[in-house]
C-alpha cells in the first residue's frame, strides 16, 4: 500500500472521504479482489496510518457485509464511482480517472 510506505500528503487525501468511496469500490470488486481490499485496510491499521476512528469508518463495508450476509452484488451507481474519481474499465476492472491520477502524481512529485 502506497499509504503505508509514502504516508505524508496522501493520508489526508484518502482520509477525507474514504468512508464514502470504499463501499462503492468494495461492491464493484469481485470476491477475490474484495479480500485484497480488506487486507489493505487491515494493513493500514497495523501500520497506524489512520486514527482508529477514521479507520473504522472507512471499513464499515467489511463489517456490514459480514453482519447482514450480503455479498454486495447490488447495482453500482456510476455517478457515485465518478464522484470518487473511479471508473470501470473495458475489462471490468476499476481505474483511477486521469484527473485523480494526475493529482496524486503531483503530490508524489512535490
Amino acid at each position: 500500500s502506497i499509504l503505508k510506505n509514502v504516508k505524508g500528503k496522501f493520508i489526508p487525501v484518502i482520509e477525507r472521504d474514504a468512508k464514502d468511496w470504499m463501499p462503492i469500490v468494495y461492491k464493484a470488486l469481485p470476491e477475490d479482489k474484495r479480500a485484497k481490499l480488506k487486507k489493505t485496510w487491515i494493513l493500514w491499521k497495523e501500520a497506524n496510518v489512520f486514527s482508529a476512528e477514521k479507520w473504522e469508518e472507512m471499513g464499515q463495508c467489511f463489517s456490514r457485509d459480514a453482519m447482514d450476509g450480503s455479498n454486495g452484488d447490488t447495482l453500482l451507481d456510476n455517478a457515485a464511482l465518478e464522484k470518487a474519481g473511479i471508473s470501470i474499465g473495458k475489462d471490468g476492472g476499476l481505474m483511477l480517472m486521469p484527473a485523480l491520477r494526475d493529482a496524486m502524481q503531483a503530490i508524489l512529485d512535490d
